[in-house]
């Protein structure tokens, strides 16, 4: 038999394409850091709740960066505070023995060794021990909460993507950048500030802030290349040059936090690092913006609800965290830059969660009913009240028992009213989001089973069977089958194979 060209062509469609897997080595990986990038922020949430009783202070606050020479200004010195009993004030440079003394976090006790340096030059060695700092406020501890589990549960998203990628790359490299996107910060706690830990832990958060805007613009250039296999290789160029420069940015980046100094005519390099990191991430947005354009059919949805969620998350937790960073690295509620990171990733955590579980973009191996949405809605209530409860008896002022236990009551009851009125307006806002379209194939098949008591002629019955069936099933091949006396004979429609 003779194998026409269009033989092969209609066989290319038909038949698909063995798909390349990611090595398993690159999953367990990603999954670890995901799962270490979960517990900072764990320890985070941790040493905040207990008012952070094991972080000491120097009483001093110093320059973002130190020097050539390895000298940090003072910009700030608490009177009575540690270093200015050591004889330290305001302007003068400080040199610790051990350079990562200047950017860990001080343990109550500990004994720092440094070189001091006054505007007047006159250079001397001192010694100071760290003291108790002043506990958070409570509406600190409150912002610190807010934050660290919003960057938690992206970290989790993360997770849960990679293990339901099957090891796809496009899937894979999706989790893996959620998952480093979930590391809080490059700031250590206090259990990470060991000095035996400290350096392996700033390498592994440099590593991973760093890797974050490349795993992104990689995740965006295989899904293009999914759809659309133009431009392969400007993307490939273009995201080997970002990861170069992300690696150049991470080392030195690294060095002068480890080594406490800079190198002269490059300074710190920080405006250098966010220009690159944000240039990174509008390419991913800009590459998936490609995608959904030369995407078809459900595809295309599922691209336009990936390129919303990468924007939200991305510019909330990139964009507006450089931005407070940038304008005093105020992270109070009492800030509007704070509200948006919140808002902005809230909103891409949620258009995330409806595009895995209404569109499927990840396989998730179990089928979303309504006892399951329900039952998940129904929990998220009442860890959500329970939450509310716990915030009134923490940040109400209660100036008496009798007070305590009139506000107790008064909340359960309030709760108890809500709960149910709350609950079924969100099961019907859910019910029109996730299963309006069951619902409108149910009413077709029961409008079908109505009339079809009115059909007088059996292929037009079977035909219509065949079709209603298949609108229930969102497009399933279907098959009727008639009993005979030796078996059952096809009728109508069909199966694959």
């Amino acid at each position: 038999m003779t194998t026409t060209t269009a033989d092969t062509e209609i066989r290319a469609q038909v038949e698909p394409r063995a798909e390349k897997r990611v090595s398993p080595v690159w999953l367990v990986l990603a999954v670890l850091v995901g799962l270490f990038s979960l517990f900072h922020d764990g320890v985070r949430i941790w040493e905040k709740a207990r008012g952070d009783p094991d972080r000491g202070t120097l009483g001093a606050v110093l320059g973002d960066y130190c020097r050539t020479d390895g000298f940090c200004v003072l910009r700030e010195v608490q009177p009575g505070g540690p270093l200015a009993a050591a004889g330290a004030r305001e302007g003068d440079a400080i040199r610790f023995d051990r350079p990562v003394d200047s950017l860990r976090a001080w343990r109550v006790g500990e004994t720092a060794s440094f070189t001091l340096k006054s505007e007047a030059g006159v250079v001397s060695h001192r010694q100071a021990t760290t003291v108790a700092g002043p506990a958070p406020s409570a509406a600190r501890i409150l912002s610190a909460h807010l934050t660290n589990v919003m960057w938690m549960a992206t970290g989790l998203a993360g997770l849960f993507v990679l293990v339901r990628s099957g090891r796809r790359p496009t899937v894979f490299l999706l989790g893996a950048g959620l998952a480093c996107l979930g590391l809080s910060g490059t700031f250590p706690s206090v259990l990470e500030s060991d000095p035996r830990f400290f350096p392996a832990w700033m390498t592994f958060a440099f590593v991973v802030f760093s890797s974050t805007p490349v795993l992104f613009l990689a995740f965006a250039r295989s899904a293009r290349l999914d759809v659309d296999e133009r431009g392969r290789g400007f993307w490939t160029a273009v995201l080997a040059l970002f990861a170069i420069v992300q690696a150049a940015l991470c080392g030195y980046g690294l060095w002068t936090s480890l080594d406490a100094r800079i190198l002269p005519g490059i300074g710190d390099a920080l405006l250098a690092t966010a220009i690159v990191t944000d240039l990174c991430y509008a390419l991913s947005v800009l590459a998936l913006a490609g995608a959904w354009r030369a995407a078809r059919g459900e595809a295309r949805m599922r691209l336009a609800l990936l390129l919303v969620a990468t924007a939200l998350l991305t510019g909330a937790q990139n964009g507006v965290g450089l931005a407070i960073n940038m304008t005093g690295n105020d992270w109070s509620l009492g800030n509007p830059l704070v509200w948006a990171l919140l808002i902005g990733s809230l909103a891409g955590t949620l258009v995330l969660a409806y595009a895995i579980l209404r569109h499927r973009v990840v396989d998730l191996g179990f089928a979303v009913n309504r006892t399951l949405v329900y039952g998940v809605l129904s929990a998220g209530l009442l860890v959500a009240f329970g939450l509310i409860e716990w915030a009134v008896e923490h940040f109400l002022p209660i100036n008496s028992h009798e007070t305590g236990v009139v506000l107790d009551a008064g909340l359960a009851l309030g709760l108890f009213l809500v709960f149910h009125r709350v609950r079924d307006v969100i099961e019907h806002a859910v019910e029109g989001v996730f299963f309006r379209k069951w619902r409108s194939n149910e009413a077709e098949l029961n409008r079908f089973v109505r009339e079809a008591g009115f059909v007088t002629q059996a292929s037009a019955l079977v035909e219509a069977t065949v079709a209603a069936l298949g609108r229930f099933a969102g497009g399933a091949p279907v098959a009727v089958y008639a009993a005979e006396a030796d078996g059952y004979a096809l009728v109508g429609g069909g199966l694959p194979g």
